[in-house]
């Protein structure tokens, strides 16, 4: 039985894992590509009242409403990620999905939030959205995965990592499938 320590995975952090899947994305940052080019990201922008929020460690403007475009509330978690404030970073994805709801990243991002916060259910409900949205990411089947080892259903993660390898394969991604080759020889 593999034992999931979120911070350290074979040399590696969860948290790596995440920002290395997230340049791979050709799929999502094409479809933010379009989305910004018919205006339907600006038109679905609204002011959200943060007061609903537990956001932690955000400078006291932030903490009335904010702004910010979906795509900037993902680049401020992702930073909140790599400084390990792991609580703000998924208040953050969380604003950006509620200025757009099939932001797949946005929901990866906050998957890998809540996993280092443990809200391990959680992480899994929002890596299952992202796989709704866009069935053909490995990297959410990989983290998923991963969780799944937390809650020890080895064989859910067994199933995802499997789908992974697939996904990469087709990619012609080979570290990554690699990783998840050696997650499973060591299941």
């Amino acid at each position: 039985m593999l034992f999931f320590n979120p911070f350290c995975l074979s040399g590696t952090s969860f948290l790596a894992i995440y920002i290395l899947f997230v340049p791979n994305l050709s799929a999502q940052a094409e479809t933010t590509k379009k989305l910004l080019q018919t205006n339907q990201v600006i038109s679905s922008f609204k002011k959200v009242e943060l007061a609903q929020y537990p956001l932690l460690d955000l400078p006291p403007f932030e903490s009335m409403y904010n702004n910010n475009t979906p795509i900037e509330n993902f680049d401020l978690g992702r930073k909140m990620l790599q400084q390990k404030k792991y609580r703000t970073a998924s208040n953050y994805f969380t604003l950006a999905i509620d200025t757009s709801k099939d932001y797949v990243l946005a929901y990866i991002g906050r998957g890998v939030s809540r996993t280092y916060l443990g809200e391990f259910k959680k992480a899994i409900e929002d890596f299952n959205k992202a796989i709704e949205i866009n069935p053909d990411l490995p990297n959410a089947y990989h983290l998923r995965g991963l969780v799944y080892t937390q809650l020890g259903k080895n064989n859910l993660a067994l199933n995802d990592w499997e789908k992974a390898v697939n996904l990469y394969e087709k990619e012609k991604n080979l570290e990554q499938k690699q990783m998840v080759l050696d997650l499973i020889n060591n299941l």
